[in-house]
């Protein structure tokens, strides 16, 4: 047991030697003690948000990554701009964010509910080469996807980005990723930066929208080649079996943590 904890005082010891911090096991370009900070900071934004008890119709995620706050979540006009003022009391505050889900026009396709789509996600973001996937924070209401952090470079946060894009069902993709460099820096506001998704289903299920078959081929429209005539022998009447590309990842059951 002496060993065990010999051991892990020695890995939390590299991660602050090498300027960032192994929290629970995940990397973080971040300090520990600014690790720390910045979780009391989410926590007692929680509570404050909390103890208003300014009525229903708001559900909002709190993040914090020096300093800078972020709210991610649906609420209603007329409350937004005192979320923001309630995340703003804590003096260690240097920005709020906030990043409002409108509702969506239409509906989503059957199948690509938040959980699955967000699962997708991060299965994607960990399978990226060369990201540290445990960096990134995301966010999923009704195909739109959210991603918030602190990277080791502008390389990483592209990465992120396009693993997030090419996600099946995807709409579009919102990134809120900044350099650690970048984060320290006095006066330095997180900026938003909006990319569209590249992968749909079908035209049905995403009207007025590229299918997969299109944004894999740059826009190009396949080419349906002239139906062969039958002969005796084949099965007149039978219709072809269309399409239908299988979603990526799988429906994976459980809660996402």
């Amino acid at each position: 047991m002496t060993r065990l904890f010999q051991a892990l005082a020695a890995v939390c010891l590299a991660g602050i030697l090498q300027g960032c911090a192994v929290w629970g096991g995940i990397e973080d370009e971040r300090l520990m003690d600014t690790m720390a900070s910045d979780k009391a900071v989410s926590l007692i934004t929680k509570n404050n948000l909390m103890a208003e008890k300014i009525g229903d119709g708001w559900d909002i995620n709190v993040y914090t990554y020096y300093g800078h706050v972020f709210l991610v979540g649906e609420c209603p006009e007329n409350l937004r701009a005192k979320m923001v003022e309630i995340a703003r009391r804590d003096n260690r505050v240097r920005s709020v964010t906030a990043h409002w889900f409108e509702k969506p026009a239409q509906k989503v396709p059957s199948g690509a509910g938040d959980f699955k789509v967000g699962s997708n996600v991060r299965f994607a973001l960990i399978g990226a080469k060369d990201l540290s996937s445990t960096r990134v924070d995301t966010e999923t209401n009704a195909c739109r996807v959210v991603l918030l952090g602190v990277v080791a470079s502008e390389r990483e946060k592209q990465i992120a980005i396009k693993a997030a894009q090419n996600v099946q069902y995807v709409k579009s993709v919102t990134s809120y990723l900044f350099e650690s460099k970048q984060g320290s820096e006095l006066g330095f506001t997180p900026s938003e930066e909006t990319y569209p998704g590249t992968y749909t289903e079908t035209h049905k299920d995403f009207p007025g929208e590229r299918s997969h078959h299109e944004a894999a081929s740059g826009g190009v429209p396949e080419i349906t080649p002239e139906p062969v005539p039958k002969t005796p022998g084949h099965d007149a009447g039978v219709p072809p079996i269309p399409d239908s590309p299988l979603p990526e990842g799988g429906d994976i059951r459980g809660r996402d943590i």
